[in-house]
């Protein structure tokens, strides 16, 4: 029930402790409904997380825009493959804060779970949740298994060096 994933997302990514179990999403964390209500509005739709009036921080990835949004770019990626699990909203609020902190440096994004097994076997990967850098249509590194802040920072620097070195 995608709906019920979206609004799981919303709460643990923003810890609003609000009582709209009933709501129902058509896509967007906005309603007319709740606009006036919340002083910090974000939006979690299919195109990826966003502060309303600003770029996306984090994709979603499909095989649709896979080459433009991860092959075709000259920054690095970090890259997301994970079921929309318990343990998914956890992970997208750490991707957030990676985002953020890396600013248009970097490009993040998730893997589209309706597509996630095809593109689990074309990069070969073999458990998740498994991060990936990319750069230049090149992966330059991975790391398997769920992340925390000091983790994916770690993970996110020695890529960048990696970078560095190799080009």
């Amino acid at each position: 029930m995608p709906g019920w994933h979206i609004i799981r997302i919303a709460y643990n990514l923003y810890g609003l402790i609000m009582d709209y179990a009933d709501l129902i999403l058509s896509g967007k964390f906005i309603q007319k409904q709740l606009a006036g209500k919340i002083k910090r509005v974000r939006i979690f739709s299919l195109e990826g997380l966003t502060y309303r009036g600003m770029q996306t921080l984090i994709k979603q990835i499909s095989p649709q825009n896979f080459r433009d949004e991860v092959l075709s770019v000259h920054e690095p990626v970090l890259l997301l493959c994970m079921p929309s699990d318990d343990d998914f909203p956890d992970q997208i609020k750490i991707l957030e804060h990676v985002a953020r902190s890396c600013g248009t440096g970097v490009r993040v994004g998730f893997l589209n779970e309706s597509c996630l097994e095809s593109i689990k076997e074309v990069l070969q990967i073999t458990g998740t949740p498994t991060f990936l850098i990319f750069y230049k249509a090149k992966e330059i590194n991975r790391m398997l298994g769920l992340a925390d802040r000091s983790t994916l920072g770690n993970f996110m620097k020695e890529s960048m060096q990696q970078i560095k070195i190799e080009h």
